[in-house]
């Protein structure tokens, strides 16, 4: 099993962290999976969310790519909805979470698809303005909301808003990861409890050198990468979410594989 989550640690990390995404939204469910429980799995991931964005977000910043006009329009309002979304964690059913994530995701990719059409790019910047300052809050209210409830950073949220405005993908990847992480570390202050006394100790040891290794690659991945590479991965990425997501509704339901 330590293998297994070691793995799992540094595959999603690696390529997740490319996107400015991190690996919650594998390594929770994946954590479930082994018969953890929702809180301390919730924990974890946002434990090494923070981890992993902290490196990339470190080398992006040093490369100019992030946007921090709205990493700040994400994460206040997220700082405020982080706790609320904590305290409504058990009065929500999950599965209509990951029914909206999965809606959330589709219209990411097919705006990433078509973004990649340079007749659709021309005239997006023009929308900057508007969407920092108005439905950069609202996102940062929604993707702080669902952190607090599920323990994700509330990239699959601000990843789409930024496709709309701006057209370099290691500026969106790079201004995704460090909202993320300030959304991420707002968000664990109400998870922290569920793993300080888990007593799983080396598992939370092996998956922060698993991320860690991970994080680094994929600082050294991204800067290397075209921006068009890093699109076309943010796109594969996603419908690899999508299809990760939607087979867990089956489950719910009870219909996978039947």
């Amino acid at each position: 099993m330590i293998l297994a989550i070691a793995v799992a640690s540094l595959v999603t990390h690696t390529f997740f962290s490319l996107s400015g995404l991190g690996g919650g939204i594998v390594l929770i469910p994946f954590f479930i999976l082994l018969g953890f429980s929702v809180q301390f799995a919730a924990g974890a991931g946002l434990l090494m969310n923070i981890i992993s964005l902290a490196i990339v977000s470190y080398h992006n910043n040093r490369h100019r790519y992030v946007m921090w006009d709205y990493v700040a329009a994400f994460s206040l309002p997220a700082l405020i909805m982080a706790p609320i979304g904590y305290s409504a964690s058990s009065a929500v059913d999950p599965l209509v979470i990951i029914l909206i994530f999965i809606g959330i995701l589709v219209y990411a990719f097919v705006h990433v698809i078509l973004k990649l059409n340079p007749h659709h790019i021309e005239g997006l910047p023009k929308k900057r303005a508007m969407i920092r300052f108005s439905i950069g809050g609202g996102t940062g209210v929604v993707a702080g909301f669902l952190g607090g409830m599920i323990g994700v950073g509330g990239g699959l949220i601000i990843l789409p808003v930024l496709t709309m405005v701006e057209n370099d993908y290691k500026k969106i990847a790079a201004t995704t990861a460090a909202s993320a992480f300030f959304i991420s570390c707002e968000a664990l202050v109400s998870h922290i409890s569920s793993i300080l006394p888990s007593g799983f100790t080396t598992v939370i040891v092996v998956s922060v050198i698993a991320t860690v290794l991970g994080a680094i690659t994929a600082s050294f991945a991204l800067h290397r990468l075209k921006s068009r590479q890093i699109a076309y991965l943010t796109s594969g990425i996603i419908f690899i979410a999508i299809v990760l997501l939607t087979i867990k509704v089956g489950v719910v339901l009870g219909i996978a594989f039947h």
